[in-house]
């Protein structure tokens, strides 16, 4: 049975409008246009024959979405550059719309004939959002919103040297055409602001500093009325150099000693060389002057050298040289060998020497324990006997005299004392 014709039934099941298409011949498929993208439709055909007609089932469909898409395909920190497509027929017109994601403010509401649009002036690091309604005319097609934030802008500051009381910073920056910067500088542990400033430059000394001291730097580069600070960067000046010397030695101990500042070291290692045998080191590891080196050998060389340690950071003293003192003899004995020679013998001493020197001194003639004085001068009373004596022969002869005891007695003729006890008197005095 051939068909003559065919009624094709378009319901819309959102305004419930049926639109009819007749096709004539043996056509066998047929293209709705003109719908509205995502709608959903019912469809319906009645088939005319020479000797009848029939009504086929319903069936049901929507149309597909129709969409235009953003993509974000370039961003600096001042800038966001997005490109986008739509299936929307015959689009030949946009328009764009940017706000501030945070606050919601609108940045952009502009239109374009071309799809892709770069939006500038945009603030570094801050998130937007973007979408874009394309156009053909009579139908339009609003995109999902995207988001995304522009570069960050950034300064970085870098410790490029450092001494003992100074420290030189360098800057660089991503802010366009950042003409001066503030240079921060406080003490790490107290926070006391050390420097406040401004410079035309990207490079900068702060001096003045303690050795061995924490500090922290960081720098803010402006443009007129922008600005970016940079993180915060520590470290510590040089630990000082200590002028290092030798306080007392013994035969078997060296006491290095240096100055003492307020300065911020850690600690001190002091180094000790034997000086002919550079293998031999002793360490030792102290917090503040000075320090002891013992069992050292007699009368050998040693070179010294106190290192100042602050954190990572090491600055050595310049080299000291001395000698410990040489050990004695040992088992020194000397005889008479004959009237005029005295023979001597001893061991060698332990340590380093080079050379015994032996002295021979004439010994002083030998002290009498006593002195009689045989003059004396009138000044007698019946009670008392003032007697003048001089004692520079004792003071030159035996060294220096503390103490002398005058003994009084009475002698008629003979060298017999008297024994009467109250003809004794014994006065005990010291020299003046």
């Amino acid at each position: 049975m051939d068909a003559t014709s065919y009624v094709l039934e378009l319901s819309d099941w959102v305004t419930f409008s049926i639109s009819s298409f007749t096709v004539y011949g043996s056509a066998s498929n047929f293209t709705f246009t003109g719908l509205v993208p995502g709608r959903y439709y019912s469809i319906s055909v009645t088939v005319n024959c020479t000797g009848g007609s029939y009504v086929s089932d319903t069936v049901y469909d929507s149309t597909l979405t129709s969409y235009t898409i953003v993509t974000i395909i370039n961003k600096t920190m001042t800038s966001i550059t997005v490109s986008w497509m739509t299936s929307l027929p015959n689009a030949y017109y946009y328009w764009i719309y940017m706000t501030e994601t945070i606050s919601g403010r609108q940045i952009y509401y502009l239109f374009s004939f071309s799809n892709t649009y770069t939006l500038t002036n945009l603030v570094p690091g801050m998130n937007y959002s973007v979408y874009v309604t394309a156009y053909n005319g009579t139908s339009s097609q609003i995109s999902d919103v995207v988001m995304d934030s522009t570069l960050s802008s950034y300064t970085l500051v870098t410790i490029t040297n450092k001494t003992m009381t100074s420290i030189t910073i360098s800057c660089m920056t991503s802010l366009p055409n950042a003409y001066f910067y503030w240079n921060y500088m406080t003490e790490t542990m107290s926070g006391y602001v050390n420097y406040y400033l401004y410079s035309y430059s990207n490079t900068y000394t702060f001096t003045n500093l303690v050795p061995g001291r924490n500090y922290s730097v960081s720098v803010t580069a402006y443009h007129g009325s922008s600005s970016q600070i940079s993180d915060v960067v520590m470290d510590r000046t040089l630990p000082p150099k200590v002028n290092a010397s030798v306080l007392v030695k013994t035969t078997t101990t060296m006491t290095i000693s240096w100055p003492t500042n307020p300065w911020d070291v850690d600690y001190f290692i002091v180094i000790l060389n034997e000086t002919t045998n550079t293998s031999v080191t002793h360490t030792l590891n102290v917090s503040s002057s000075p320090a002891t080196f013992t069992y050292l050998v007699p009368g050998s060389n040693y070179s010294a050298s106190v290192v100042s340690h602050s954190g990572r950071n090491a600055t050595p003293s310049d080299k000291i040289s001395d000698r410990t003192y040489p050990a004695t003899v040992r088992g020194f004995y000397c005889f008479k060998y004959s009237t005029e020679n005295i023979s001597c013998s001893w061991s060698l001493p332990i340590g380093v020497w080079s050379l015994l020197y032996l002295e021979v001194i004439n010994a002083p003639p030998p002290v009498p324990n006593t002195v009689t004085i045989t003059t004396v001068q009138n000044q007698v009373t019946l009670s008392s006997l003032t007697v003048y004596f001089s004692c520079s022969w004792f003071q030159n002869t035996n060294g220096d005299l503390k103490y002398y005891t005058v003994i009084v007695k009475q002698s008629e003729g003979n060298a017999m004392d008297v024994p009467e006890i109250w003809l004794g008197h014994f006065i005990h005095a010291r020299l003046k």
